[in-house]
């Protein structure tokens, strides 16, 4: 994934729920951009346009709701402030196509009985959903949220950069609307 960087910025006019009018929206080099949420303002204010930066999603636990689920990542200056996506890069990746597969696994518990180690394995049905790209590659969602990825939608494609493993996710929707989900590779 590239390091972006900021491109300009500009005053959000509000939500399709006439919410966060006011608030600062920083536009990355790719054309996308992010609402900054009102308690990062003076943080934002302080990054460079030279600074490189990286989309994550925020993973932190959180009470009752979380309307800036992404964050932009500063690693010129190791910090990172709460975002939420109302712009799609300048030439976004679309959804050509989904197809929703289920895969048979042999599912295998362990457990003990009276110190005995026992094994009871079953078939199960295992959910695995392609997503095919506008840029021509193919990815697999196993987890949540995969029942909002449908063929025309524009999807953002980020890395985890602070995981030890390389991962990535996908974002479908905007503004609060928004969701993702984890995705790898389909090779």
């Amino acid at each position: 994934m590239p390091v972006y960087h900021q491109k300009g910025s500009y005053i959000f006019k509000g939500d399709r729920h006439n919410d966060f009018s006011g608030d600062p929206v920083c536009v990355l080099s790719d054309g996308s951009a992010w609402k900054i949420h009102p308690e990062d303002v003076e943080m934002y204010n302080l990054w460079s346009p030279d600074d490189g930066i990286h989309v994550q999603v925020r993973t932190s636990f959180f009470w009752f709701k979380r309307e800036h689920k992404f964050e932009l990542q500063n690693s010129s200056r190791d910090e990172s402030f709460r975002v939420m996506l109302v712009q799609y890069p300048s030439d976004p990746l679309t959804i050509n196509d989904v197809k929703n597969i289920k895969k048979p696994r042999l599912l295998t518990t362990s457990y003990k009985i009276d110190g005995e180690v026992y094994e009871s394995s079953r078939w199960v049905r295992v959910w695995k959903t392609l997503i095919y790209l506008s840029d021509g590659t193919t990815w697999i969602i196993d987890g949540g949220n995969r029942t909002h990825f449908k063929t025309g939608d524009f999807v953002y494609l980020g890395q985890h950069t602070q995981s030890p493993q390389l991962s990535y996710f996908f974002i479908v929707g905007d503004e609060r609307e928004a969701v993702w989900t984890t995705t790898t590779r389909d090779e």
